[in-house]
Parts: C-alpha cells; sequence; structure tokens
C-alpha cells in the first residue's frame, strides 16, 4: 500500500496534506503515524497529515459512546501518556456522518486545487 501511494506522490511535485479519519483509541493513533511514517519512507516525500477525527474532544461535543481502553492492547501505555489513564476510546463510526462530511468539505476547501497550498483567510491560518 504505501509504495502504491508513494508512487502517487512523487509525480505530485507540490506540498501534500492527507486528511486522516480514525479511531481514538490506542490502534487508531498507531495507524496515523505508522502510515504516515511508512508513505514517507517509501516515496522519499515529506507530507503533512491531519486528523480531522476522532478526536478527544469528539466524545463530550458529540456524546459519543465511549469505551474504555482495552488493557490488553500493546498499545495502551502509549495511548495512556498522551491522553490519561481514564481517556475513552471512541470508534469513528460513532461520529455522525454528516460532521464528517463537513469536516472534510471545510478542510479541503482550504485548499487551492490548482496549487495544493492552502488558503489563508487574512492570515489567520485559515
Amino acid at each position: 500500500m504505501e509504495s502504491d501511494v508513494g508512487s502517487v506522490f512523487e509525480n505530485i511535485g507540490k506540498p501534500i496534506t492527507v486528511f486522516f479519519l480514525g479511531d481514538h483509541d490506542p490502534s487508531g493513533h498507531v495507524i496515523e503515524q505508522d502510515m504516515h511514517r511508512r508513505v514517507q519512507a517509501a516515496s522519499g516525500i515529506t507530507f503533512d497529515m491531519v486528523r480531522l477525527a476522532i478526536h478527544a474532544a469528539d466524545i463530550v461535543e458529540f456524546s459519543l459512546p465511549p469505551q474504555t481502553i482495552k488493557k490488553s492492547d500493546s498499545r495502551a501505555a502509549s495511548f495512556e501518556k498522551r491522553f490519561g489513564p481514564a481517556a475513552a476510546t471512541v470508534e469513528l463510526d460513532a461520529l455522525p456522518a454528516a460532521e464528517l462530511r463537513n469536516r472534510i468539505e471545510n478542510r479541503s476547501s482550504r485548499f487551492d486545487r490548482s496549487g495544493s497550498v492552502e488558503k489563508t483567510d487574512h492570515g489567520t491560518g485559515g
């Protein structure tokens, strides 16, 4: 997978931003980091990866059904260190589809399709 993506990235020749949507749990965060690292290594291209969902704040904001960290997960310790030992976990599909679409549309609309450069609103970062 990463070599296929890397091949596509090699031919773009512009700054690249990848949006990531994933579970808020130990494996979801490791997948995000691992995918970023492996694609950069395969392509030799540095790119930005932006998590659009799920964030810890989404659990409260959208009253998502929290789950507890699976202690048997080998990645649990790093997740607890980052988010706290009582941090809730949530699957991506718990967030309403309309919210996911909204986040993708809002974030992608900030990019100039001709140059893939993020547009800013009077220097505020968008």
